[in-house]
This record gives structure tokens, sequence and C-alpha cells, in this order.
């Protein structure tokens, strides 16, 4: 309300003039209605919820005249209400009443702040030094405080922090004001709530054991957490706004843009790219085996995605160090049997054969018993060969892994009757003894999906190295394996680990006119295989 004369502000239900103090005027609110929405604009704007408070007993101190202002906060207990130390005074006088409040723990439901925080509602107690329920009076009196109000700050379920106000002089209560203060305190409180939440979900950011990087629609990153700088090597602010492929390989790039755009199509939990062997790029341009899950989480401004990305880097060295583990356990395995127990029935098949002859010299009848004892030793003999065999398929001497795939397509075709064939453009040697025997895994695998499934009439395996990788692929020309794709069995999971072994990927593929397509690529791999896998 403005009026010609002298200027005037609003002052807890009093005019105050130039000239002095005018009367009490309930229907001029629109000033306090401005005074609660900029604080309610500055509130936004608060750095913390001590800032918050302060900025809001400063200015209402400053528009309304009271001489004192203080905040309090309910403690974790909700027993008791503790002091900030937020203060408006400017009357050296009050320093008495500070302290003593700075010292003072009220019991919710009790007392003067106490009351207003268990009530939810705005107390206003003019002659403030005759309640014997306010335990501040003494000092209060000392120093000349007369009047007091409190208002809650509240929340959706409980009250958050009380702010109190004190005056030198005896005043009555506007039934303008106190609305506003009432309004203000809600306004508040939704404020407060929603920064709790907001530090929450930061503090769980910063507390994950895993770079969490969290993404918006249009794939820029909006946040992420202490982790994500370490394990990625930028900072955060080289992070903020720009596109989240720069964290992926450079040729995955696209594929990753279409696998985001799918889970905020669908949002739901999943681990991105389940079954297959991801990796993530650092700063300096280093590629890292990366365990990777998504999540889609809503915001008042729309879904972003929350990426929680793991370095797997020592797991796949265990990995790698147990399939070492577990090959020489084999070699020995194999070599024991191949040696000892291959050469006993060796000898023992020699021995039976030698005494077939001797009865058979004589017309003994016992000579049919003996040369069923032979085939027997020879039957048994086979078996162990083929178990060493199975144990060890790969004799890297030369170029085993060849010989070994070649052999596989063989046998295919003569025990099958499938025609099973094994192409090499050109030699690939490979001096790890633990890599070819995983690729020979692989292709075994694949071979016998494809027979035991796909009811093929033509089989392929396809060994090829160029100056970027190495790929074994392995092609029939039967019904497919589509059911395996989509639900990752058949040994696929298998295959898939055993690649991630020799640091490689799988893929699975229809192939035009019928039939599967698995591929096994492994960059990078040279003559020198050895010295990548390790």
């Amino acid at each position: 309300m403005e009026s010609e004369g002298p200027s005037r502000e609003f002052l807890c239900g009093t005019w105050r003039t130039e000239s002095g103090t005018g009367t009490t005027d309930p229907s001029v609110p629109l000033p306090l209605f401005r005074l609660m929405r900029q604080l309610t604009i500055a509130a936004n704007q608060s750095a913390s919820m001590e800032s918050l408070l302060q900025m809001v007993i400063d200015r209402l101190c400053e528009r309304t005249g009271w001489a004192i202002g203080h905040a309090w906060r309910v403690d974790g207990t909700r027993r008791h209400l503790l002091p900030l130390d937020s203060w408006h005074v400017l009357d050296p006088r009050s320093e008495p009443f500070v302290v003593e409040t700075m010292a003072a723990r009220p019991v919710v439901g009790a007392g003067f702040v106490g009351r207003v925080a268990s009530e939810k509602r705005i107390l206003w107690w003019s002659r403030l030094v005759d309640r014997r329920e306010f335990q501040r009076a003494p000092v209060a009196s000392r120093v000349g405080i007369r009047t007091g109000f409190a208002f809650p700050v509240v929340g959706a379920h409980e009250t958050l922090a009380v702010l109190e106000f004190f005056a030198y002089e005896n005043r009555d209560p506007n039934p303008a004001f106190l609305e506003v203060m009432e309004d203000l305190g809600v306004q508040l409180g939704h404020v407060l709530e929603g920064r709790r939440a907001d530090e929450k979900f930061r503090g769980l950011l910063e507390s994950a054991p895993d770079a969490m990087v969290i993404v918006g629609q249009d794939g820029r990153i909006q946040l992420v957490n202490a982790q994500t700088e370490r394990m990625f090597g930028y900072k955060r602010d080289e992070l903020l706004g720009k596109p989240v492929e720069m964290l992926v390989p450079m040729e995955k790039h696209g594929a990753h843009s279409r696998h985001r755009e799918n889970l905020l199509a669908d949002p739901r939990f999943r681990p991105m790219g389940a079954g297959l062997n991801l990796y993530a790029r650092r700063r300096d341009g280093i590629e890292f085996p990366a365990e990777i899950s998504l999540s889609p989480l809503q915001t008042e401004t729309g879904t972003v995605i929350t990426a929680a990305i793991r370095d797997i880097s020592r797991r796949k060295q265990l990995e790698r160090q147990l399939s070492e583990a577990v090959w020489r356990e084999q070699q020995s395995l194999g070599q024991e049997l191949h040696d000892g127990l291959g050469g006993a029935l060796t000898g023992l098949a020699f021995m039976s054969k030698a005494l077939e002859s001797k009865l058979g010299s004589t017309g003994s009848a016992l000579v049919d018993e003996a040369a069923r004892i032979t085939d027997a030793a020879k039957g048994a003999l086979e078996q162990v060969r083929h178990i060493a065999k199975g144990l060890l398929p790969v004799d890297v001497e030369a170029h085993g892994l060849e010989e070994a795939l070649a052999e596989l397509a063989r046998s295919v075709t003569e025990r099958l009757g499938v025609t099973c064939t094994f192409v090499c453009p050109r030699r690939v040697r490979i001096d790890d003894n633990i890599f070819a025997n995983h690729l020979y895994r692989i292709a075994q695998e694949a071979v016998t999906n494809a027979l035991r499934h796909g009811k093929p009439r033509r089989v392929q395996i396809l060994l090829h190295r160029d100056p970027q990788q190495l790929t074994l692929k392995i092609e029939d020309d039967g019904c497919g394996l589509a059911g395996a794709v989509e639900g990752g069995g058949l040994g696929l999971h298998t295959m898939r680990q055993r690649a991630g072994f020799v640091g490689g990927k799988l893929e699975v593929q229809g192939r035009d006119g019928g039939g599967t397509v698995i591929t096994c690529m492994v960059k990078g791999a040279s003559d020198d295989v050895a010295e990548r896998t390790n």
C-alpha cells in the first residue's frame, strides 16, 4: 500500500515512518508477501542449511526491525534442539543472552522453541520475561528483552528447524505477519528437504566404490564422483557437460549411443552388455576392462542415466592366473595319462599279444581269451590317448593351433558325415599355450553347438590374422541359434568368458540364408601373442 506523506516500511504490524511509528494496519499484507517471495528465491540459491537460515534471519531482522534473530535445528534423535551459530545481533548488550542460548539444549515439546518444534506452529510471547516456562527469562530480563516470537521450518513429516526473534520493546502480534511467517516456514522446509535429499544423494555418490557417472538424455555428463576422477584421470570440471562417449573406446561410440537410447526408451536396470567384454578409456587413451551397470533415475527435469563403472583389470589378471593354473594341471594330468598310464597299457598290450602268439603256437584253447585281452588293452590305450588329447588338444610347437583345428574339422567330417572345413589363408604363429587352447576350446564349443542344435550340412572354421587383430570364425548353414543369442545359453557364456581371458570379444550373428556365425576377435594380437595376453 502506498500513500502520500513521509516514507514508511512495514514493521511487524506497524508502520514506521520517518517521523515515528504509526498504528497497526492489518489490511496491507502486500509488502509481507513480497518479502516472503524474496526470501524464498534467495533460499533456493543458498549453498547450505546454515547459510540459508542465516540469510532468512538477516533479511527478516533488517526488514521488520527485530533486534535479535537466531536459528535452531532438531537433532538426530528428534528429542532436543541444537543451537546453530546463525545470529543477527546488533546491540552488544545482547551478548549474555547469546552465550546462554548457545549453551542450551531445549527438549522438544517443552519451553519456547521446544513447543514450536513439537506443535509445528508459531508462538508469540509478549512480556516474555514473565513466562516461567521460558528458561532464558532471567538473562533476557537483565539485557532488556521484552517480546519474542518463533516459527517452525516444517518438512513433509517433521520439524527441521526453528527460527526465533526478539525485541527490546513489547509488541503485539499481527495476524497477517504471522500467516506469512507460517507459509515461509513451509516453503523453507521444502527447500531444506530438497537440499538434504540432494546432499544425501551426493554423499552416497561420493562414497560409492565404483565410478559413478550421471548422464542426461542428451548424452552429456551431469554429475560424477571422486572415484570417476581417480579411475579415468580427468578432473571433475573436465567431464561435466561433455559427451559421455569420451569415456568409451573410439570404435564403440556408435554402439554406446544406441545402447543409451534403448535404455531411455525402456528405462529399467540392466548390466550394460551383459556377457560381453567391455572396455573404458582413460584420459591418456589407455583402455581397460570394465564392468558397467546402467540404471534410469527419474528427476524433476526428466530421466537421467546412472552408470556404475568398475575397473576389473585385477579380476582379469586373476582369471588369467587361474586359467594358467588350470592349464598347468591339465598339462600335468594329460602328460601323466599319456606317459604313465598310456605307457603301462602299451606294455600290457604287447605282453598280451605275445601271450596270444605263444598260446596260438601251442594250439591252446585259451588263445581266444588272450586275443580279447589284447583288444581290451588296445581299447583302453585308445581311450587314455583320447582323454589326454582332450586335456591338451594343442601342441604349440610349430603351428599347433592350426593343426589342432584342422584335426577337429577332419574328425567332424569323418565321424558325423557333416562337411567341416578349416581355412587359414596364411600361417598364424601362436607361442602361448593358454592362448591357443582357449581359441581351440571356443572353436570346439561352437562346432559342437552347431552340430547339436543347428543341424547344419556344412561348417567352416576360419583362422586369420591381419595387422590389427586375430580372428577365429566358425560359420554354419544350419537353422541358427537365435534362442542362444538372446538367452546366453548353449555354451555362449563359456565362449565369451574364454574370449575375455585372451583379451578378445565374442560376437554371435545370424547368417544370410540361415545358420550362425560366431566370431572371436583379439585386437592387436601379433605373432608374439604371449606378450599381449601376459
